[in-house]
């Protein structure tokens, strides 16, 4: 992994977000779990397996304009034998990942311009849902392959590394390799294990163990891509914020000790905002005065004015804006 401490800080981060987060992201456990409970590649009636098993997967193959799960389903009713025989090759270890990805891309192409009744414009079986499915089957070997989080992620943590928004299989074969190396750094994490297997142990409800943490780097790789620019944005303004705090209660005291300061320096660098800080901390009035070259003592300090009004006349004296 070439950017460890990037890597340090996004655990970091992630450590905080799992167990508030863990509601919402708990479906891909289950998941994998009722897949491996239901998925029988000789079922008598393959279409209704094949619905009995993708029934946890949420969002993970149904997203706006792209239905992968409805469109393969659809060939599974009209075509059943054929999907059973692609997913056949696709859980074919024998065979290489690129090789098999491929072949079920050509072979749902086929089905769709063969059974298409004018409403199949694509079989969305692309490098994305090819990969659901691989990690369904196969949890502790492969990944959800997206290549706009495999971006993200990359860009964060990797040097080397670099996804490209291809259609390409290679594309899966690359990113299962990265994220192979993002696990191994998951793996050696002992709070963030102790962390996940309990969370996974006090569910109710039996979920996947997870127990080469896949399915984790996966989610860790969603924190990243969705999360974590906005939680190291906010951390660093909190940080940013108390810095300032820190460097007003010094100048306070300073005003404290010698009853007056001069601030110097450009414009924008944050002389006007400090001073009216000090004097909302201090609970003193604040009032800005800008000088310029016909600004004389009189404005500034005081002055005399004659007043006509009324008999006799009198000289007032006049408090400039210092005095106020």
């Amino acid at each position: 992994m070439s950017n460890k401490t990037a890597l340090a800080s996004a655990l970091n981060g992630y450590k905080a977000y799992f167990p508030s987060h863990w509601e919402l992201e708990r479906y891909k456990w289950e998941a994998v779990r009722n897949f491996q409970e239901e998925w029988n590649i000789d079922a008598a009636d393959f279409s209704a397996m094949l619905e009995k098993a993708f029934s946890k997967v949420k969002n993970l193959l149904n997203a706006a304009r792209f239905y992968p799960l409805g469109t393969i389903k659809a060939f599974a009713k009209v075509a059943p034998e054929d999907v059973r025989a692609m997913f056949r090759r696709l859980y074919d270890e024998e065979k290489s990942l690129f090789e098999r990805i491929g072949i079920f891309q050509s072979e749902a192409e086929r089905l769709r311009s063969t059974y298409n009744d004018g409403t199949w414009k694509s079989h969305y079986q692309n490098n994305n849902s090819i990969s659901v499915y691989l990690w369904l089957r196969y949890p502790d070997k492969y990944y959800i392959y997206k290549s706009t989080e495999y971006k993200k992620v990359a860009s964060l943590l990797s040097n080397v590394y670099k996804p490209k928004r291809s259609s390409s299989p290679l594309q899966v074969v690359l990113g299962c390799l990265f994220y192979d190396a993002v696990c191994e750094e998951l793996q050696k994490d002992a709070e963030l294990l102790a962390l996940v297997k309990a969370t996974i142990d006090g569910e109710s409800l039996p979920l996947y163990a997870d127990p080469e943490l896949r399915t984790l780097t996966v989610d860790f790789g969603f924190y990243i891509s969705r999360y974590y620019d906005d939680d190291t944005k906010q951390q660093s303004i909190t940080n940013e914020t108390t810095k300032t705090m820190d460097r007003i209660d010094k100048y306070i005291d300073l005003l404290k000790a010698n009853h007056n300061l001069i601030f110097t320096g450009a414009p924008g660098t944050g002389k006007t905002f400090t001073a009216k800080e000090m004097a909302n901390r201090m609970g003193g009035v604040c009032k800005q005065v800008q000088f310029h070259p016909s600004y004389d003592y009189t404005d500034f300090v005081e002055d005399c004015v004659l007043r006509l009004l009324g008999s006799p006349m009198e000289l007032l004296l006049s408090p400039g804006r210092w005095n106020l």
